[in-house]
C-alpha cells in the first residue's frame, strides 16, 4: 500500500501540472476562502483509505497529521486577504505557510505519521507538495513556471549545466572522501532488466526529493526572492537556504552539523536555480520541471555510482 500511496500522490501532482487544472481550482477557492479546508480533507481522507487497508491504523498519528496539515491551513484562511499576493507582508506569508509546511518534513517529525516504512518519507513530501502546489499557485498565484511543456533548448541547459556542475563536484566530493566510486547494491548490474530499473529509480528520484524540493526552494523561495531583490541576491540566498536544509543529513561520514554537506548542497543549489531562472526569463512553462531534471540528475549519480556506504 505504500507504494501504491506513492503512485497516487505522483499522479495527483502530475494532474496539478496542468495550468488549466491549476485555474480551475483558483476559481473554485477564490468563491469562498473557506474552501482551502479542502486541501487538508483531501490529503487526510487518502492517508486514512490507504492506512485502514493496510491495516496500520492509528487514531493518534492520525490526529497529528490533522493538526500539521490545519496549521498552513489556517493560516491561508486567516492572513491570505490582508496580506494580498505582493510585497514584504504578502512574501513574509509565504514564507511562514511553507515554515508550516516544511520544518517538520524536513526534519523528519511527521513522516512517522505514515505506516509504511521505507515509504513515510516520500509520502509525507509528496503529501506536502500537493499542498504547497495548491496553496502557493492557485490561492497566492505565485508563478511556479510549471506545465506540461518540452521544449529542447530547455532540456540542452539541463544537459550542459549538469556536465558544468557534475565535474567540480565529483572531483571535490572525492578529494573530500565526501564520496567515492561504488556501484549501488540496489541493482543487478547482471540483469537484462537493469535498465528499466534505473529508469524506475530515476522517476522516483524526480517526483521525490527532487521535485518536492524544488517547488519549495526554487518555485516558492527563489520566486519571492528574486522579485524583491535583485536576481542574483535571490537565487544565491534560496540556494544557501537549500544547502542549510541538509544540515542534519548524516552523509559522507558526517553527523550534524554536516557543513560539508551544507557547502555542496548550496553549490548544486546555485546551478538548480540558475537553470529555473533562465528558463523561466525565455518564457518557458517548463522551468521547474527542468529544475527537477538536474536535481534528480545529480541525485541519480550519487546514489547510483558514488554514495560513500
Amino acid at each position: 500500500m505504500g507504494l501504491f500511496g506513492n503512485i497516487l500522490l505522483s499522479s495527483i501532482i502530475l494532474v496539478l501540472m496542468s495550468e488549466r487544472v491549476r485555474e480551475k481550482l483558483s476559481a473554485w477557492f477564490e468563491v469562498n476562502r473557506f474552501r482551502a479546508l479542502a486541501i487538508p480533507s483531501a490529503l487526510l481522507t487518502i492517508n486514512a483509505i490507504l492506512l485502514s487497508i493496510a491495516g496500520a491504523w492509528d487514531s493518534d498519528s492520525f490526529t497529528r497529521l490533522t493538526l500539521y496539515f490545519l496549521a498552513p491551513t489556517m493560516a491561508v484562511i486567516s492572513f491570505n486577504r490582508s496580506a494580498g499576493t505582493s510585497g514584504w507582508k504578502s512574501a513574509g506569508l509565504n514564507f511562514f505557510i511553507l515554515a508550516l509546511l516544511w520544518l517538520p518534513v524536513a526534519f523528519r517529525l511527521i513522516q512517522k505519521n505514515w505506516k509504511f516504512n521505507e515509504y513515510n518519507y516520500s509520502l509525507t513530501a509528496l503529501s506536502a507538495v500537493i499542498f504547497a502546489l495548491v496553496v502557493f499557485t492557485t490561492i497566492r498565484k505565485l508563478d511556479f513556471s510549471m506545465a506540461w511543456q518540452v521544449r529542447w533548448q530547455d532540456l540542452k541547459k539541463v544537459f550542459w549545466m549538469y556536465l558544468l556542475l557534475a565535474g567540480p563536484l565529483i572531483s571535490i566530493t572525492l578529494i573530500m572522501g565526501f564520496t567515492k566510486f561504488n556501484l549501488s547494491k540496489k541493482f543487478d548490474w547482471d540483469s537484462y532488466l537493469l535498465a528499466p530499473q534505473l529508469l524506475i529509480f530515476f522517476i522516483g528520484l524526480w517526483f521525490a526529493p527532487a521535485l518536492v524540493e524544488e517547488i519549495i526552494f526554487r518555485g516558492v523561495i527563489q520566486n519571492v526572492l528574486v522579485e524583491r531583490l535583485k536576481p542574483i541576491a535571490g537565487i544565491l540566498i534560496a540556494s544557501v537556504i537549500f544547502g542549510v536544509s541538509h544540515i542534519g543529513n548524516r552523509e559522507g561520514g558526517y553527523r550534524f552539523p554536516n557543513w560539508p554537506y551544507v557547502a555542496l548542497a548550496s553549490f548544486a543549489g546555485l546551478a538548480y536555480g540558475l537553470v529555473f531562472y533562465v528558463c523561466k526569463k525565455q518564457e518557458s512553462r517548463n522551468a521547474l520541471a527542468m529544475a527537477a531534471t538536474l536535481h534528480a540528475a545529480v541525485d541519480f549519480t550519487w546514489f547510483v555510482f558514488l554514495r560513500n556506504r
